[in-house]
This record gives structure tokens, C-alpha cells and sequence, in this order.
């Protein structure tokens, strides 16, 4: 009898040709599909592991501006802004994330709004919301099964609370529908400086664009990806993703 044992490799893929094709329109735009193998693994973004999940990275050129932020910039008077994460970085204490990438995903989030001098840094700076809520409670990288979670406080991230300090923010949004985050009070270790405050997450995806794409997403992420895991929809406790 023999073992194989297998390594987790995170590999790259490189479709600027592909890309550079479509735009030419010497070929039409059908995507990309990503397909697993005998020897790899292709897992999709609502992996327990956020080192495991597939990410896109677009690089343009600094002359040009991509369309969704032209968009967002034409109409920048017509909406109102928050400080987030630059890139949505899970902040639970489980997934591993330190003081340093806490910092500098807060940080560089708020030198995006400054770069594109987006309406009003200074009276929100202050302010934050991360992906997920992520940081204030921990999910111990176990998302389907919710009986090892870790609540607020006892499960919040100190390295993340201690970074989002320094770089000024005092206002830390939290999910009104997640275990002793319903209520304004001090984030403990914070000497009193920072306040959580309760929103309610309403689960409307930026990704979709239409309603039947957001019914499809939701119906997914809530209920057909549990199904397809062999796990009762029912049983698990709802984490609505920030929005």
C-alpha cells in the first residue's frame, strides 16, 4: 500500500493575451473557464480558507480609467462613502491576518479615496466596515459548521482592532444579526475610543447587475452551496455578507 501525499501550490495564470484579443474584437468575449484536474484543485471563493480562494487582478494602464470607476466618479455626488478594506481581506484572527495587513488594507483603501479625491475623506475617515464584519468575531475558518465559532468580543481580532486604531478609525460597523453586536458600545482594548456601531446587512451583491442575478447569488451562497456541501441550509447560522 502506498500514500500520495498532495501540496497545495497557489498557481497563476496569465490571459492578458486572451484579454488583449477580445478587446481587439478579432474574437468575442465568452470568459474564461478554470477546470480542476487529476492533479489540481480549483476551488471557488466561499472556500474556508481565504488563501484557497481564486482572485482576478487587472492592471490598467495610468492613463486610463476603468469603466466602473469613471462611472462612480461621474456620479460621485450622488452617492455616499464608507472606508472599507482594499480588497476585502478577511480580518478573523483564524485566517491568520497581522497587525501589518491589517494596516495597510485600511490604509490603502483610504489612499484610494484621496487618490481619486472622492467626497468626503475627512468626515468619514473615521469610520470603517470590513468584508463580512470580519475581525469581530471568528469563524475558526469553519464557515458551515457554526458550533465552533467564536462571538464577539471573545472572538474579535486583536491585531486588527489594533491597526484599524492607528490608522484613526473610531467607528467600527458590525452585524446587528451576529451574537452581542446588536448594541452601541466601546470595542474592549480600546481605552474607550472606539465605538461599534450596528448596521443591518441587506446582502445586495456588487457583482450583480440585474435582479435575477441577485436572486441567483443569494439563492446560491445561502442555500444551494450548503446543499451541494451535503449540509442542511437550515441548520446554519445566517452570516450576511456586508454590503
Amino acid at each position: 500500500m502506498s500514500l500520495t501525499c498532495r501540496k497545495t501550490v497557489r498557481g497563476q495564470a496569465d490571459i492578458t493575451p486572451i484579454a488583449n484579443v477580445w478587446l481587439s474584437g478579432a474574437q468575442p468575449n465568452r470568459g474564461v473557464v478554470i477546470v480542476g484536474g487529476d492533479e489540481v484543485e480549483v476551488y471557488t471563493r466561499e472556500h474556508k480558507s481565504a488563501d484557497a480562494r481564486p482572485q482576478l487582478w487587472v492592471d490598467y494602464p495610468e492613463t486610463t480609467t476603468d469603466p466602473l470607476t469613471a462611472a462612480v466618479m461621474q456620479h460621485q455626488f450622488e452617492f455616499r462613502f464608507i472606508s472599507h478594506t482594499l480588497s476585502h481581506m478577511d480580518m478573523y484572527q483564524s485566517a491568520g491576518t497581522t497587525y501589518e495587513q491589517a494596516f495597510t488594507e485600511i490604509a490603502q483603501n483610504l489612499n484610494v479615496w484621496s487618490t481619486l479625491n472622492l467626497p468626503e475623506l475627512a468626515q468619514n475617515r473615521a469610520v470603517l466596515v470590513t468584508g463580512n464584519h470580519s475581525g469581530l468575531d471568528d469563524t475558526m475558518e469553519t464557515e458551515l459548521d457554526p458550533s465552533d465559532d467564536l462571538p464577539y468580543p471573545q472572538g474579535r481580532n486583536q491585531a486588527f482592532i489594533r491597526a484599524a486604531m492607528d490608522v484613526g478609525v473610531r467607528y467600527l460597523a458590525s452585524d446587528s444579526s451576529r451574537l452581542n453586536q446588536d448594541r452601541e458600545e466601546y470595542v474592549p482594548g480600546t481605552g474607550n475610543q472606539m465605538i461599534l456601531l450596528p448596521r443591518y446587512s441587506t446582502s445586495v451583491f456588487y457583482n450583480t447587475t440585474s435582479p435575477y442575478e441577485m436572486e441567483d447569488e443569494y439563492n446560491y451562497i445561502f442555500f444551494e452551496r450548503h446543499v451541494e456541501e451535503g449540509v442542511d441550509p437550515c441548520a446554519i447560522r445566517c452570516h450576511l455578507p456586508a454590503s
